[in-house]
């Protein structure tokens, strides 16, 4: 093996340091293109029609909309022609989330007379109805908004409010 000279090490030497820059970004682009090319592929993922059974076409605007009990019960609750207390809250709402574990149990002793509506999933029921805040609690009679409950949102005064009606 040949061996090299001071001034061959020298040159070499001179080489790497005047031109480091650009040496380090062929390195880095080098390491991109083979950490893209080893990167493994995620296998796509086919839902099978069995996924949307629960959805129907709204020939509309040919989009899907998802079977909602939350429709039926306040359509079919407010049509009734006796008193409903509707409550619509939005799943992210904190005042919403502090008020749902009392609003469940007023659900559970007043079936049929108190009920709610998620108005992220149903916006139309909500804009139909004018809610721009949540929780926003109103009372329909006979298909038709009667009042809107802006009282106290503890279980004591909100039980008192439904016993009126």
């Amino acid at each position: 093996m040949a061996r090299r000279s001071s001034s061959q090490i020298m040159s070499f030497v001179d080489f790497v340091t005047n031109n480091l820059f650009n040496i380090v970004i062929l390195l880095g682009i080098i390491a991109l293109i083979l950490y893209i090319f080893s990167t493994p592929k995620q296998p796509i993922i086919v839902l099978p029609k069995e996924n949307f059974s629960s959805c129907t076409q709204n020939e509309e605007n040919e989009g899907f909309e998802s079977g909602n009990d939350e429709v039926e019960m306040f359509r079919n609750a407010v049509s009734s022609g006796k008193p409903v207390v509707v409550k619509f809250y939005a799943p992210w709402c904190g005042h919403c989330k502090k008020l749902a574990p009392t609003w469940d149990e007023l659900m559970k002793e007043h079936p049929g007379k108190v009920i709610k509506v998620d108005a992220d999933k149903n916006g139309d029921i909500a804009k139909e109805y004018g809610v721009q805040g949540f929780p926003t609690i109103m009372v329909f009679k006979g298909g038709k908004k009667v009042n809107d409950y802006d009282g106290p949102r503890e279980k004591s005064s909100l039980q008192k409010f439904i016993s009126q009606l």
